[in-house]
């Protein structure tokens, strides 16, 4: 036989699972010292170290392995060589398993990491509106609920930049509700003012971006509303605050 009819033999010759004329007849190539053999020899003997070192012990059905092995190779083989291939099909699984779920982590953490730094920049810039509006010399001050330990809030209004609230001790609500501000003009009705929703402990900065004229506000006030938020309220105002002067 030549070098080439060896080319697929090396792993089987290592582990000595070749027949045994086969396994002699290999053997005793090797040993004339063929140079074009050897490096395909050590590969195949490198590889069976590492899978042996790799794979943990598994006892699969006989007539699984050898149904497996024949799919793969198209020829029957020694329980021991059935082992060692069933053992590395386990552990790549797993590592694809592994790997895919590590996969999955990173990316869920990394979107969420972006959620939270949008989040983070659109509060950065309300909050920095609402500062605009609150040093605005032209900006009045109208509160309602004067007790400490009761919900009350504060309305900043500004006839060019809106109206900014800031409210403490504001009542938890479910998930299917929420806060909504009402702008009451003189003579009309509630005029829908945004809708916001206050931290845990009850505390809540809500800014309406809108121009009023000087004048025409009558005043102020929050509602509880379903989480889409209505067109007129739906629930008795609360912490109506009324807007005086001109």
């Amino acid at each position: 036989m030549t070098c080439d009819n060896y080319s697929e033999e090396f792993e089987l010759y290592a582990l000595g699972l070749l027949e045994p004329d086969e396994q002699a007849e290999m053997g005793a190539h090797l040993n004339t010292g063929c140079e074009t053999c050897q490096a395909p020899l050590r590969r195949a003997l490198v590889l069976n170290s590492m899978i042996m070192r790799s794979v943990n012990e598994l006892a699969p059905r006989r007539s699984l392995r050898s149904a497996v092995l024949r799919t793969l190779t198209g020829r029957d083989h020694s329980p021991a060589w059935a082992f060692i291939w069933a053992g590395l099909a386990t552990g790549l699984l797993t590592l694809t398993v592994w790997m895919g779920n590590r996969n999955h982590e990173r990316e869920q953490q990394l979107a969420d990491a972006r959620h939270q730094l949008e989040s983070q920049k659109v509060r950065s810039a309300r909050i920095q509106q609402a500062l605009a509006v609150l040093s605005d010399p032209g900006t009045r001050l109208a509160t309602a609920g004067q007790e400490e330990v009761q919900p009350r809030a504060s309305y900043f209004l500004n006839p060019k930049r809106g109206v900014v609230m800031i409210g403490a001790h504001l009542t938890g609500l479910d998930p299917a509700h929420v806060y909504q501000m009402w702008i009451i003009p003189k003579g009309q009705n509630p005029k829908p003012a945004g809708l916001f929703r206050p931290d845990d402990a009850g505390n809540a900065v809500h800014l309406f971006e809108t121009q009023l004229a000087p004048g025409t506000t009558a005043a102020l006030a929050l509602s509880v509303e379903p989480e889409a938020g209505s067109a007129a309220p739906t629930t008795t105002p609360i912490l109506v605050a009324p807007v005086t002067g001109d």
